[in-house]
Formats: C-alpha cells, structure tokens, sequence
C-alpha cells in the first residue's frame, strides 16, 4: 500500500529548507488515517415494521441501559414486534428503535427469540446481553460488539398489555461497519458497501487540500 511519503518523499536538506511542508503532509496524513484504516466508513440499515396482536412476555424492564438481564418478568405480557438479524462485517454498532404512539422498551439477544404468553418463555434469559428503555417511544443504543454470520434478534415491546390490533409501528436503524440482514432478506454479497457520508467527504477533500499544497511548497522551493 502507497503512503503520503511514496508520494512526497522528503530528504532532511528539504525538511530543514522547508519545515512547513513536513508539518502540511503529517496533517494529511492524520487527516485521510481513517480512510486508510477503513473505520471512518458506516453503513445504514433499517426496517420498517407493525406490531403483533398477541402478546408475549419479556425481562423485567428497568429504566435506562441495561446490559444485566437476569430475569424474566410474569407481572405483564406486551405487544411487541420481532426481528432476527445479523451482520456482514464484525464490529461496533449503534441502533434506534422508534415506535409510533406508544412507549416501547426494547431488546437485542444472541439467537433467536419465541415469543410465548405462556410463563416462562422458552428463550433462555442469558440470551439477553442490552435493553433500553428511555420511558420515550425512542430506545438507542451504542457500542454493540457484534461478530459477522451470527444471529441475533431484536424484541420491541410496546406498552400495550391488551391483545389485539394496534396502529403500531417501529422503525428500526442500525449503523455499522457492514450491512444488517434483516429476518433472512437478503444477503451478504448483494447488501450496500459502506461509502462516504458528507462529512467524510469533506475530510477526503481536505486531506487532499493538504497534500497537494505541501507538494505545491516542495516543488517550487526544488525549482
């Protein structure tokens, strides 16, 4: 791989003669790192879905993050809608879960969840690593280390203990490294490559800006 120094390689009579030009191309370098390490890029993924008009019971629900689900709770059973994922590429990723007229409180899992008004659900509870519940109808998350080719799930729970047909809906976003694969639809190699927000851009651009300034200097002082 090509660095800024195979580009404008500098001797230490051009460093002393031009001490700008070495500190124009560490700049470039620091800004255009993230490109070269490939973290700076994100990909979106979202899913659009209604509620169930069964219920089903779920963890006990605390306010706030929590990633120590220990128990099942049998003082409700909610309304909730599903969904099994998993992702393209491993690493760190961020979520919001925003419902339509209603509170939820939601969870992400490793496997698969059945849903059951019966108690306890047939779910093992360890399966549960974070839950959120922001007393909102917006839960957000970030900072789930998530491997690639797993499964996992994702329970809405809606504040609704009544069986039946709702106006419920819940938008689910996820951000990460690779694309998310919702409920088997779709794959891997067909999903979206992760490219250049705006801002990202701007930082290429700048980057650039840099670079061909300090090459700029060190030609005209070489002339």
């Amino acid at each position: 791989m090509q660095t800024i120094k195979d580009y404008f390689p500098l001797t230490s009579e051009d460093k002393m003669a031009t001490p700008y030009t070495a500190k124009y191309l560490l700049r470039a370098a620091v800004f255009l790192l993230p490109l070269y390490c490939g973290t700076a890029m994100a990909v979106t993924s979202t899913i659009n879905q209604g509620s169930s008009s069964t219920l089903t019971y779920a963890p006990t629900i605390q306010a706030g993050t929590n990633t120590n689900l220990t128990t099942y709770s049998n003082s409700f059973r909610w309304i909730y809608t599903l969904h099994s994922f998993r992702v393209c590429q491993s690493g760190a990723y961020s979520a919001s879960s925003t419902t339509t007229h209603v509170v939820n409180t939601t969870f992400f899992l490793n496997g698969t969840f059945t849903p059951s008004d019966t108690f306890p659900p047939p779910t093992p509870i360890s399966n549960f690593f974070v839950s959120n519940f922001s007393g909102t109808n917006t839960s957000t998350f970030s900072g789930m280390n998530l491997v690639a080719g797993q499964q996992y799930s994702v329970l809405i729970a809606y504040n609704q203990t009544t069986a039946g047909s709702y106006p419920y809906t819940n938008t689910l976003t996820m951000d990460g490294p690779g694309t998310v694969i919702f409920n088997n639809s779709g794959s891997c190699a067909s999903g979206v490559q992760a490219v250049p927000s705006l801002s990202e851009w701007a930082q290429i651009l700048l980057g650039l800006s840099i670079m061909g300034i300090a090459g700029w200097q060190l030609r005209r002082h070489l002339s």
